[in-house]
């Protein structure tokens, strides 16, 4: 009957583990959406303050759904197009500052071309002093985390931390538009022109959502398309507030250890009374059996 009763012990033991990994499984799948979802708050947020920040320009907010390169977000594909008012030649912006320029018009999509791809050249300025440069593409320089400032006047005033944003000068990039900040600028070996360094603002081994600017850059001036809002980020209502997604996955996560906790408890009582078990077997089977087994040996 003690046998019957332990194992029956067992059996129960056994059962409510089971239920505790299910619960533990719940509460991890829980927190890791909350994890997800407060990472996406954040991210609308930092657009937000880019949206308040360009506030002259109208924008549509759009998604990235495809890119071109593993590494770097070098040439990719957004799921706004044509049937939203998008246009070639609108600027993209996201991460802080200038990403690119849109090349190519679907209907439900466009392909834009990041500052970082080698075919790209961006006539910039000093911030501080007005003086021009131009910003080169280099996937090669970016794989060290930096672009080429090049085509500096001897007498431009242009200082290693100056921050570097879009001139006027450009035909289809809007101006003021932050691109990155000045470094290791030098005088060329010709001493005609100075050079240097770029790091930009924007993270091109991130990008998921970006503000796509809808007026124009041409040759006569600003085009107002008349497509977008100078106000276009909502955060969506049904994404939690940081403070309770934190709270809330603090706790989830504090609920999953405690059930991970009695899980292990309850694994340490089956494996024990598992053990009892098996040694009262062992004991019977060695009454039972003995002087054969002795034989054996």
């Amino acid at each position: 009957a003690g046998e019957i009763d332990e194992k029956r012990h067992l059996h129960d033991v056994y059962d409510e583990n089971e239920k505790l990994r299910q619960e533990i499984d719940k509460l991890t799948e829980e927190n890791n959406r909350l994890r997800s979802e407060t990472l996406e708050l954040e991210r609308l947020r930092e657009l937000y303050g880019l949206d308040q920040e360009y506030m002259q320009y109208p924008k549509v907010a759009a998604r990235v759904i495809a890119r071109d390169s593993q590494k770097w977000f070098q040439v990719f594909r957004l799921d706004k197009g044509l049937s939203d008012g998008i246009q070639k030649d609108m600027n993209v912006i996201c991460n802080g500052g200038l990403v690119g320029i849109v090349t190519d018009v679907g209907a439900n999509y466009c392909t834009v071309r990041s500052i970082i791809d080698d075919e790209s050249n961006v006539y910039a300025e000093s911030q501080y002093s007005g003086d021009t440069c131009l910003v080169n593409g280099s996937i090669s320089s970016y794989d060290e985390g930096r672009l080429e400032i090049t085509n500096i006047g001897m007498d431009a005033v242009f200082n290693n931390g100056d921050a570097v944003v879009t001139s006027n000068l450009s035909t289809k990039f809007l101006p003021g538009i932050l691109i990155g900040y000045a470094s290791d600028i030098n005088i060329d070996s010709q001493h005609l022109t100075k050079s240097g360094q770029l790091i930009p603002v924007a993270d091109f081994g991130n990008i998921e959502e970006v503000l796509i600017i809808t007026t124009l850059k041409t040759d006569s001036g600003l085009v107002d398309t008349g497509v977008g809002e100078n106000d276009t980020v909502d955060i969506p209502e049904d994404l939690i507030t940081e403070e309770a997604g934190e709270a809330q996955a603090e706790e989830s996560g504090t609920e999953a250890d405690a059930g991970a906790e009695a899980a292990e408890a309850e694994t340490e009582a089956s494996s024990e009374a598992g053990a009892s078990s098996d040694t009262s077997d062992a004991a019977a089977d060695t009454q039972e059996t003995g002087p054969q087994d002795q034989s054996t040996q």
